[in-house]
């Protein structure tokens, strides 16, 4: 899925996370975070855990 990663990134510097922050509250390895936040592509089940995480829509995720 194409996922928005400067929103992502925007989203996790605003709660003052580290990429590994997140990697561990989504329980999603860290080299996934990285990727995201590098190309916008995450796997649906990646994308529900962040917008979980986040408290936000998954369509707020979403590459316009």
């Amino acid at each position: 899925m194409n996922i928005n990663s400067e929103k992502v990134k925007q989203l996790r510097q605003h709660k003052g996370w580290s990429q590994e922050q997140l990697s561990e509250l989504c329980a999603v390895n860290l080299r996934t975070i990285q990727r995201l936040e590098k190309r916008g592509s995450a796997s649906p089940e990646t994308l529900k855990a962040l917008a979980a995480v986040f408290e936000v829509s998954p369509d707020v995720l979403l590459a316009p």
